[in-house]
């Protein structure tokens, strides 16, 4: 059985399609890595305030830490730093000029 992502009814493989077909600029990587990114859709009360986060349907906004009360804007597909491998934080972000993660 195909591992599904926690509280979505798809499972990993077709989030990864999903993604790539979504936003254009994910396909110079590939289906194990976009297996392995977390996304959510957050809720303004969901932001987390020491949690950075990129958003990957406004990459040229580069990562941004989250402050809690600030509308989360509507089609935004976030991941969460801590929720992601480093190397693989540091090619989202490095694609548009971010600061890459060195822990």
């Amino acid at each position: 059985m195909a591992e599904r992502w926690p509280g979505i009814g798809v499972d990993r493989k077709q989030m990864a399609s999903r993604l790539r077909e979504r936003y254009q600029w994910l396909n110079s990587f590939t289906d194990d890595e976009l297996t392995k990114v977390s996304t959510c859709k957050l809720e303004e009360g969901d932001v987390q305030q020491a949690e950075v986060y990129f958003d990957l349907s406004h990459p040229e906004w580069g990562h941004f830490r989250g402050q809690p009360g600030v509308p989360v804007p509507d089609g935004s597909c976030f991941v969460a730093q801590t929720q992601i491998d480093k190397n693989l934080w540091n090619k989202l972000v490095g694609q548009f000029g971010g600061n890459r993660l060195n822990r």
